[in-house]
């Protein structure tokens, strides 16, 4: 069964119902329409209303939370012609190449002071605690929603460097929790807590990292969380000395990069390998293509297996020749954040 999971913050629910009802079963007329009656409309590259204006470009889609971040004609900046396609190609940070990626997850460029420094606060009820996006505060930012990224079991927040908190700016969650299944349906539980305090996020891109203990871990939590209906839409695992499998949900919706190194343990390499392969097999990747890169991080060379469908790079499969039980390589890798705040689960192919 093919699987399309549509999982939207409070500020999507709010867009809704101020857009019109329609109880009928037939569809409207496209003069009767309004862009947008359906949220996905503003990403969808078509004129719904037949008004000559496509998706964000059309100021009905104005609130609509899809539209966050994302530049309409007005606005385009790039001085290459805008359209209404769902994706954008920009250059890749190093010039050496080009990248889809989805128009909900495209992040403005800002500039920022020491006042628009992230809040650090604990969830209520809960021991743990959450940053707050760079430029969360500022006034011209008050509709916007922002990515959820989960550390898991071994504290992996501060691998994600300041520049990468400003260039993609996203609350951080230190959950240090990755035991068992209960564990992610306790996480899902602790972002309706913070959804219930007015907080913005982006439950179309919830991200986990778990390393070693957390990188089997994040699978545990991966059921968990879908135990109460929501899905990463990325993990960035690294190691694991079990779990290679997820339920048909998450391989339908939640991207992976898998880091593992060639002197790591015996398990653990095995383990990776078999995860991988699972994913590879499942019927619902079946039209992926798998290319194969090498390059070099951190003095490791590095070969790296991906699936791609669509345009959406669905696993990613790393291979460190001679790098042992550690976190630290992968992370040094920019294109690893390009990856990850480019997932959405509205953007995965079906």
């Amino acid at each position: 069964m093919k699987y399309k999971i549509f999982i939207f913050s409070i500020s999507l629910t709010a867009f809704l119902l101020s857009n019109s009802c329609n109880n009928s079963d037939e569809a409207p007329a496209a003069s009767n329409r309004i862009e947008g009656d359906v949220v996905e409309e503003c990403i969808d590259d078509a004129d719904n209303d037949q008004d000559g204006l496509f998706d964000c470009n059309d100021p009905d889609c104005g609130g609509n939370p899809l539209c966050n971040g994302v530049e309409t004609d007005s606005t385009m900046s790039t001085g290459q012609p805008s359209d209404s396609s769902s994706t954008l190609t920009i250059s890749t940070d190093s010039g050496s190449g080009t990248t889809t990626v989805c128009k909900a997850t495209q992040t403005p460029t800002e500039t920022f002071t020491e006042m628009d420094k992230p809040d650090t606060f604990d969830v209520e009820g809960y021991s743990r605690s959450v940053s707050t996006p760079w430029g969360y505060n500022k006034p011209e930012n008050a509709d916007r929603i922002y990515p959820f990224v989960v550390n898991g079991c071994w504290g992996e927040g501060p691998l994600f460097p300041e520049n990468i908190r400003k260039k993609y700016p996203a609350f951080y969650l230190a959950y240090q929790q990755c035991d068992n299944d209960e564990q992610g349906a306790t996480l899902s539980v602790m972002i309706d807590v913070l959804l219930s305090q007015g907080h913005r996020i982006d439950l179309n891109r919830i991200y986990l990292t778990g390393w070693s203990q957390g990188g089997s871990g994040s699978y545990k939590l991966v059921r968990g969380l879908l135990s109460k209906g929501r899905l990463f839409s990325a993990i960035i695992r690294i190691a694991g000395q079990s779990e290679t499998v997820i339920p048909d949900e998450a391989v339908a919706q939640t991207s992976i990069w898998y880091h593992i190194g060639t002197d790591d343990s015996d398990a653990r390499v095995t383990v990776a390998r078999d995860a991988y392969d699972f994913l590879k097999s499942h019927n619902y990747n079946k039209t992926a293509t798998e290319s194969s890169e090498s390059d070099s991080i951190a003095g490791y060379n590095r070969t790296t297996l991906t699936l791609t469908k669509g345009d959406v790079e669905i696993v990613k499969y790393s291979v460190y020749d001679g790098m042992g039980h550690t976190p630290d390589p992968p992370y040094q890798d920019s294109n690893l954040f390009d990856w990850l705040f480019a997932q959405s689960l509205i953007c995965r192919p079906i």
